[in-house]
């Protein structure tokens, strides 16, 4: 699936509430952090055409380079450093238990997760 595929299929953030608020706003997810800088968009998904073009390219750079610095220790260490669609991976994470645990400990805990540069820019 490309981006415009997945714009187009309206896929809803897990973790928006009532009112489209971030209910990890607190934490700001690194990843939201770089596509979505300003607090009132930071979790939409398929933005209308009109709204193309107001991502934050230096916080878009910045949000990438710490993503793939974190990935990269990741693996150096022996841990899953791979990035998920966060539907699927949010879903294996609650339904799998000591998720944590077993990630903590090398386990391919999200092997089957779908990964997230299936959905890729065109």
């Amino acid at each position: 699936m490309d981006l415009t595929q997945y714009q187009a299929a309206k896929i809803v953030c897990p973790l928006l509430c009532d009112g489209n608020t971030c209910a990890a706003n607190g934490m700001r997810p690194i990843h939201c952090r770089g596509w979505f800088p300003l607090p009132d968009r930071q979790n939409e998904v398929g933005s209308s055409s009109e709204d193309a073009g107001t991502i934050d390219a230096h916080a878009h750079t910045v949000g990438q380079g710490a993503e793939n610095g974190l990935a990269s220790e990741l693996d150096e260490r022996g841990l899953d450093g791979n990035r998920y669609e966060l539907n699927s991976a949010l879903a294996v994470a609650f339904d799998t238990p000591n998720a944590a645990e077993l990630w903590a400990n090398g386990e391919p805990v999200f092997e089957r997760c779908k990964p997230h540069d299936t959905i890729r820019a065109t």
